[in-house]
């Protein structure tokens, strides 16, 4: 089986995960635009950071080539995982693929993001409050050990197998 893992990163966040998938089962970890045709692949770990609920633009245009390979995922994003459609909005952009297992945790904003979400009008719906204050002081903490530690125990069934070398 030919595994490998394609991700797309602006802030480090998926990219720390990729880089600890890749050292843990020795596969590579390769950025979407040096990416290889996904046909190459029996299994590709997909990862990528969420922007408006979507996968970057970037990996956009390479799930559209994924066709028949068993997908792992894992996003990032500075919202609560357990209250966003990411990952399901994201499978249904690979319906042609079989979608094995998926993972997804928080991820530090970047402190131009920060200052751009504090200048929001306070009519806004995504007005700077104190319980935004909140959750994006909470997403400032991750990834972390624990969630690259989950990471790993996500994806552990699918690569600690014979012939993969680790």
């Amino acid at each position: 089986m030919k595994a490998g893992i394609v991700y797309t990163s602006r802030t480090g966040n998926t990219e720390r995960i990729a880089r600890a998938l890749a050292s843990a089962f020795r596969l590579e970890a390769v950025p979407v635009e040096q990416a290889p045709d996904p046909e190459t692949f029996d299994l590709l770990l997909l990862g990528s950071g969420v922007y408006n609920g979507l996968p970057d633009s970037p990996m956009l245009p390479y799930l559209k080539r994924c066709r028949r390979q068993k997908i792992g995922l894992f996003l990032t994003m500075g919202a609560d995982p357990a209250r966003s459609r990411a990952l399901q909005r994201t499978a249904e952009l690979l319906d042609q693929c079989d979608i094995v297992t998926t993972f997804s945790c928080q991820g530090r904003y970047t402190s131009r993001r920060i200052e751009e979400m504090k200048r929001r009008p306070s009519t806004s719906p995504h007005a700077w409050t104190p319980e935004k204050a909140a959750r994006v002081a909470e997403a400032q903490k991750h990834p972390n050990e624990i969630d690259l530690a989950r990471a790993l125990e996500t994806f552990r069934p699918l690569l600690d197998l014979p012939g993969n070398g680790s």
